[in-house]
């Protein structure tokens, strides 16, 4: 603080000692290992070598006018040499005293195909039938192998030959993860009035294997009806439909949860039992959801409202409960607990043409209430049975050992806060000073909630401006209350760099009750642990989302229809049939392999033909990892709802999302999703052929 950053960005100097560049940095390494963020930037090196083919082939074939068939298959893999080079003079806490070098190379390979008949079919004059069955097949394999440690004979010579030989870590990785499914869409519409839409699905996850439950299947229904073709509406009233739809989604949790297996040690080079109980009761996980929900058009469709009532429930979660001593296993998985989710969504948009000038503006606003209906409390336990004592659960440390928490009880949240740290008060419930010292002190309390990281909504507007081919795009977004824990915050204070500490420097310290405190005293007090909830907020932030200027070169009935799909995206783009993911993840080789166009869907509920599945709304929607310990949480998106993310309960298991979009129609189908796990597999029973055998490990 005050110093000249000048002599930082010189990063390194000669020691004529050693005979090379080291780093230069005056100020310590702290209790953080600090260090000279330039030498960070130049001298602690990460690359990645990347070699990825795709390929992809279909093949359609009319069988009659209203039935065709179509196989499709996409291959996506990858080959990746990943290094890690820190050259000496680096902190010691990472490279050794002649630097560090690690090097991975990984294989990815996946592949995808599905075979789908699709019927599009009028029949008896007001009748309309549109029908998808297939099945489809994905499969996903990974090796790695990696050596690294510190430098053994030459300073910053980069070579596996040059690795120590008593301080390294050997890795060696593999996996091999496969879903067969079975899959069915039909639509029935009559008159272009009514429109019954029934879904189903069926999945063969090789995460299940040494399971009682080898698949898993979930359906959906759906009833939407075009008010405006059944009766007459005023003129200004285009358009009006009504829908609800019920849906169930299925999903497996992680691989090797059923059976025992070793785990490598590399930092002792060992292999150790995880020693868990091997659970064959496990079932897949389920989320039920209902919605009803409307879409108005007015006049001549220059106004638009949709509006969505949405609740869901998940049941089948995974917990890790700890057994008794004597049973012999350290931990078990046991199944329990019920999360429950309602909210609303509704979008308002506008467009009109003023001759060579189009402007097209939507407000969205997104609602969820969240409530844990159970935990595994009172749940008999596989191991000894006996009931397990569950009465919370701590889900995520936001910051250091003593900063607030969030954890899960009966009839809160997923997003409620606590602390059990805060600044000393006397029996007048003051802030307590030592007499002595002048200073202030944290002290433990019983466990209390302060705040909710769950936001009460979120509101967007979006606006979109068109001039003479020129297009101008600007998007605001709002976050109704939620509070966060900041973490800079809670270091700026506690090294005295934030602007408050520095006010309160200048004013001669912090006012407590009647007197002064110092500064430093008080911002490191409560610095620590973040702060105790002491830097808690509510930022009640709106923001700019999103701002672009371009130019269109395409004629003007193209860009009309590029606005409607941006327009309708957002509430119709939830949809999701029983289709599957027509494309290769980015789960393991990094980015999806675009998704074909021309596999129909449903019918419009206002007589226009989707035509096709459309683009995926994101390669990374969801993506939790928890086997690592329980400060990580994770996040699901509303399988009834698309733009509303929502915490749920951990799967122990890495996971990445992909929906299908569809335009219009019922939504009977909502987000029955696309899942991977890429921890291994073992062996599958599914109507399909083979045997799938993991290739590394028993």
């Amino acid at each position: 603080r005050g110093d000249d950053f000048d002599n930082v960005r010189m990063y390194q100097i000669w020691d004529e000692s050693r005979n090379l560049y080291t780093q230069n940095w005056t100020y310590g390494s702290g209790d953080m290992s600090f260090q000279n963020p330039y030498w960070i930037m130049n001298k602690m090196i990460n690359e990645t070598k990347k070699r990825r083919y795709m390929l992809s082939a279909s093949l359609k074939y009319d069988v009659t006018k209203w039935l065709n068939v179509t196989g499709r298959v996409k291959v996506d893999n990858a080959d990746m040499d990943i290094t890690n080079k820190r050259y000496a003079g680096t902190d010691t806490n990472f490279a050794g005293e002649k630097g560090l070098y690690n090097i991975e190379k990984r294989n990815d390979r996946q592949i995808y195909a599905d075979a789908i008949a699709n019927v599009d079919l009028y029949f008896a004059d007001d009748y309309h039938l549109t029908a998808n069955v297939g099945g489809s097949i994905k499969d996903v394999q990974m090796d790695l192998m990696g050596w690294g440690g510190d430098l053994r004979k030459i300073p910053n010579f980069f070579s596996i030959t040059n690795i120590s030989t008593t301080s390294y870590k050997e890795r060696e990785d593999g996996s091999h993860v496969q879903s067969q499914s079975v899959f069915a869409n039909v639509e029935l519409s009559w008159k272009s009035m009514l429109y019954l839409t029934v879904t189903g699905r069926n999945d063969w996850e090789s995460a299940l294997a040494f399971s009682k439950y080898k698949s898993f299947f979930y359906p959906s229904v759906g009833l939407s009806a075009v008010i405006s073709e059944m009766v007459e509406l005023p003129e200004w009233f285009s358009f009006l439909k009504l829908r609800a739809s019920y849906s169930a989604v299925g999903s497996s949790y992680a691989a090797y949860l059923t059976k025992p297996y070793y785990d490598y040690k590399g930092q002792t080079h060992e292999w150790d039992s995880l020693h868990r109980f091997p659970n064959d009761d496990l079932k897949p996980e389920k989320t039920k959801s209902w919605e009803v929900g409307l879409n108005a058009r007015f006049f001549g469709g220059k106004l638009n409202l949709d509006a969505t009532w949405y609740r869901s429930a998940t049941f089948n979660q995974t917990f890790e409960s700890t057994p008794s001593s004597t049973s012999g296993y350290s931990s078990v998985l046991v199944q329990a607990g019920q999360v429950r989710n309602s909210g609303l969504e509704m979008l308002l948009s506008y467009h009109n043409t003023w001759r060579d000038f189009s402007w097209n503006t939507s407000v969205t606003y997104t609602m969820n209430r969240n409530k844990i209906i159970k935990l595994a409390n009172g749940v008999i336990s596989p191991v000894d049975g006996k009931p397990i004592d569950m009465p919370y659960l701590e889900k995520a440390t936001l910051g250091n050992t003593g900063s607030p928490q969030v954890i899960l009880y009966e009839g809160g949240t997923m997003g409620d806060l606590y602390i059990n740290r805060e600044l000393r008060t006397d029996g007048n419930g003051n802030i307590y000073v030592d007499p002595a010292t002048n200073k202030v002190e944290l002290t433990t309390t019983e466990r209390r909630k302060v705040a909710s990281l769950m936001p009460k909504g979120n509101i967007g507007w979006n606006n979109s401006f068109a001039w003479k081919g020129i297009n101008l795009n600007v998007m605001l977004a709002a976050r109704l209350g939620g509070s966060v824990v900041s973490n800079t915050e809670a270091f700026l204070d506690y090294y005295g760099v934030s602007e408050r500490s520095a006010a309160a420097r200048d004013a001669g310290g912090v006012r407590v009750n009647n007197g002064m405190v110092d500064a430093k005293n008080y911002y490191q007090t409560i610095g620590a642990g973040t702060g105790a909830g002491h830097l808690t907020q509510d930022p009640g932030e709106l923001a700019g989302g999103e701002v672009g200027v371009g130019h269109e070169a395409r004629a003007r009935g193209d860009l009309g229809r590029g606005r409607r799909v941006a327009r309708d995206g957002l509430h119709h783009g939830r949809r999701a049939a029983a289709l599957p993911d027509d494309g290769v993840h980015d789960g393991l080789a990094g980015g999806a392999v675009p998704h074909d166009g021309g596999l129909a869907l449903v019918g419009d509920a206002d007589a226009r033909n989707v035509a096709g599945v459309h683009a995926a709304l994101g390669d990374h929607l969801v993506h939790h990892a928890v086997l690592a310990g329980p400060d990580l949480h994770g996040v699901m998106l509303h399988p009834a709802l698309m733009g509303v993310d929502l915490l749920k309960f951990p799967l122990l298991h890495t996971e990445d999302v992909l929906l299908v979009v569809k335009e219009d129609g019922t939504a009977a189908g909502r987000a029955l999703i696309q899942r991977e796990n890429v921890l291994g597999l073992a062996h599958i029973d599914s109507p399909f052929s083979g045997t799938i055998t993991d290739k590394k490990r028993a």
